[in-house]
């Protein structure tokens, strides 16, 4: 997430709130293989968020689903 965020910062998140609904290109925090991650939303696709670290030239391998949100 570097330059915005870097290795080491602390990340504070509110609970995701059902009544909000994110898109791009907002960050998000989510759990994902018992790893906390969190990465800006780079689209939405069929209910899924497509993620993206800002550092990251490509789209993570794996869409994000609701449940995995954390805040």
């Amino acid at each position: 997430m570097s330059p915005a965020l870097r290795a080491g910062d602390l990340v504070v998140t509110a609970p995701p709130n059902p009544s909000v609904t994110y898109d791009a290109p907002s960050v998000i925090t989510f759990e994902k293989d018992g790893r906390v991650i969190t990465h800006r939303i780079a689209r939405v696709e069929g209910g899924a968020y497509i993620t993206r670290g800002d550092a990251n030239r490509t789209d993570d391998a794996h869409p994000v689903q609701s449940e995995q949100v954390l805040g």
